[in-house]
C-alpha cells in the first residue's frame, strides 16, 4: 500500500520537534546560501551576435568530427565522453566564465538556477522570493526529478523516498528553510508541497519537449542524435542532469516519448 501523506510530511514532524535555534546552529537556515543567481543555459548572453554563432559553431563542428554516430549509445558513452572532452571544456569556459569549475559535474553543480522557473509558484506562498527560496527550489526540484527518474528505472517508489529523498530533504539548505518558512504552519506546508511537486513535474515535462525540438531540427541531415552535441551546448545544465540520473538509454527514449508521464509520480 502507498502512502498517504506527503513526502515532506516526515520532515515537517522533525521540525516541529526541534527549536529553531537548535535548527539554526546544526543546518544553517539563518545564512543564505553563497550561490549566484541568474538564469542557466544561457551562454549567448556572454558572446553575442557573431562572436556566439561562430562558437557553437565551430565548436559543434569539433565534436561531430569527433564523435560519429552512434551520438546515442547504450550507456550514455559517448555523451560522457563529450563531456570532459578539451574542446567541450574550452566551450564552456568561453561561453560561462562566470561559472566556476574543474570538470563538468562541478559545471553543472555551481551553475546558478533559472529564477523565472519557481517564482511563480515561491510568489505565490512566500510573496517576492529570496535568495535562498530560489537556491532550495531549485535544489528541490533536482531532489524531485531524480525520485522520478529513479521510479523510471524500476527503483521501488517507496524506497527512493526513504533511501533518496527523505535524506536530502533533511540536509542544509532544505531543512533549515523549510523550518523558517513552515513551522507551525501544516497546511501551509502540504498546500506548497502539492504545488511545488506539479512545478517540478511541468518542468521536466518542458524539458522533453525541449529536446525533442531540438533533434527533430537535426533530421533533416540524417545524424538526428546530433542534436544532443547542440543540447550539450545550448543547455549544458539540462544535459548534465540527463547524465546523472539516467543509466539506461531505453528508459531514457521512453521518457523522450513521454511514456512515463502518466499516471503521475507524487511522492
Amino acid at each position: 500500500m502507498k502512502r498517504t501523506f506527503t513526502l515532506l510530511k516526515p520532515i515537517y514532524n522533525l521540525l516541529i520537534v526541534l527549536s529553531v535555534c537548535h535548527i539554526s546552529l546544526f543546518f544553517g537556515c539563518s545564512g543564505e546560501p553563497d550561490v549566484p543567481l541568474a538564469p542557466e543555459d544561457t551562454a549567448a548572453e556572454t558572446a553575442t551576435g557573431t562572436d556566439a554563432e561562430v562558437l557553437y559553431e565551430q565548436t559543434f563542428k569539433a565534436l561531430q568530427q569527433a564523435y560519429p554516430s552512434p551520438i546515442l549509445d547504450a550507456r550514455f558513452e559517448t555523451l560522457h565522453r563529450i563531456s570532459s572532452d578539451p574542446v567541450y571544456l574550452a566551450f564552456l569556459k568561453s561561453a560561462y566564465p562566470d561559472v566556476l569549475h574543474q570538470d563538468f559535474q562541478t559545471f553543472v553543480k555551481n551553475s546558478p538556477p533559472n529564477t523565472e522557473v519557481y517564482e511563480v509558484v515561491l510568489h505565490k506562498h512566500f510573496g517576492k522570493p529570496t535568495r535562498t527560496d530560489i537556491v532550495v527550489a531549485h535544489r528541490m526540484h533536482q531532489g524531485f526529478q531524480k525520485g522520478r527518474i529513479l521510479v523510471y528505472h524500476g527503483t521501488d517508489q517507496d524506497a527512493v523516498i526513504d533511501e533518496v529523498l527523505i535524506p536530502d530533504f533533511e540536509t542544509a539548505p532544505i531543512f533549515g528553510w523549510a523550518a523558517e518558512r513552515f513551522r507551525a504552519d501544516e497546511e501551509g506546508f502540504e498546500a506548497f508541497d502539492e504545488d511545488f511537486q506539479q512545478l517540478s513535474r511541468d518542468i521536466e515535462l518542458r524539458n522533453i519537449i525541449k529536446i525533442n525540438k531540438t533533434l527533430e531540427g537535426q533530421r533533416g541531415n540524417g545524424r538526428s542524435y546530433d542534436g544532443f552535441i547542440w543540447l550539450m551546448l545550448k543547455a549544458p545544465v539540462m544535459m548534465g542532469e540527463v547524465l546523472e540520473n539516467f543509466n539506461d538509454t531505453v528508459i531514457f527514449l521512453k521518457w523522450l516519448k513521454g511514456e512515463f508521464q502518466k499516471p503521475e509520480i507524487k511522492f
